[in-house]
């Protein structure tokens, strides 16, 4: 699966595939729930500093979702266990 067939877009979220589950990111809050279940998943930035300048600097929730995305994009390479027990 090629990495743009992981992401869709609706009114309110994004639409994320990964390999394990399918995940909905609200596009306000960046709250993130499996699709299925619509169960909360909760994923906490871990505050390192950035060290790439992104073109929307200052934009927190899309950085957020954006992370989030990606992240669970490749949930089959998650290790933190509070997130794998989570999906």
């Amino acid at each position: 699966m090629k990495k743009t067939e992981c992401f869709s877009l609706d009114d309110m979220h994004l639409r994320v595939q990964g390999k394990r589950q399918a995940y909905l990111i609200h596009l306000g809050s960046a709250a993130v729930l499996l699709e299925d279940s619509r169960k909360h998943v909760c994923i906490v930035p871990d505050g390192k500093p950035k060290k790439v300048a992104l073109p929307f600097e200052g934009d927190a929730t899309l950085s957020t979702i954006l992370s989030k995305a990606f992240l669970l994009a490749d949930d089959d390479k998650i290790t933190d266990p509070v997130i794998f027990n989570q999906i």
